[in-house]
């Protein structure tokens, strides 16, 4: 599991990679500010490679861009949209709250930071991660293969529509396109 921490505060980063390290997480990339964080996510650069993070911390308050306009710009994003960001912040203003919510963060931790619930929310949060990636992987495959089932069904029309052996039209094409004209001609009233 790929974790982000974001925070201006290179004391609060260290305390944040401490505990979850201490908790098993090894994959703790760090960034001091909103830009770092774009930087890192190949946020701007469209031709670099894009990490895989299963999990964003980030501070609501640092100089420059603050944690809640990064947020909304990283939920913009195709491939971040369904990466979970959690806020930190020592403002308990549920006018500051909502805007982070709305720009796409799916928790907050208060500072100072309680470990049992910081370790809480992250776990659950990864645990949401997992499940919609599990969920669009899914996804994937039954869209594969209900493509797959339709060239099945294509061909197999247009077997059932020739002879065998000759490959020349049978009855039962005939019949359907002789309906179809037939049709065709009732409804323009070309019936000659």
């Amino acid at each position: 599991m790929k974790i982000l921490v974001v925070d201006d505060s290179e004391d609060q980063l260290l305390v944040l990679q401490s505990i979850l390290s201490k908790k098993g997480y090894k994959n703790i990339h760090l960034a001091s500010s909103a830009e770092e964080a774009f930087s890192f996510l190949g946020m701007g650069n469209e031709h670099k490679e894009k990490p895989n993070i299963d999990l964003i911390l980030m501070d609501v308050m640092m100089p420059g861009t603050n944690g809640i306009e990064a947020c909304a710009r990283i939920k913009r994003k195709e491939y971040l949209k369904d990466t979970p960001v959690i806020m930190i912040t020592a403002n308990r203003e549920g006018e500051q709250l909502q805007a982070a919510f709305q720009a796409g963060a799916i928790d907050y931790i208060t500072k100072p930071i309680n470990v049992n619930e910081l370790l809480v929310r992250v776990r659950s949060a990864l645990r949401l991660k997992m499940e919609t990636d599990s969920r669009k992987e899914r996804e994937r495959e039954l869209t594969e293969m209900a493509e797959q089932l339709d060239a099945a069904n294509k061909k197999l029309t247009r077997m059932s529509y020739s002879d065998g052996l000759t490959s020349v039209p049978n009855r039962r094409y005939f019949e359907e396109f002789f309906t179809r004209e037939w049709k065709n001609a009732i409804r323009t009233k070309n019936l000659l």
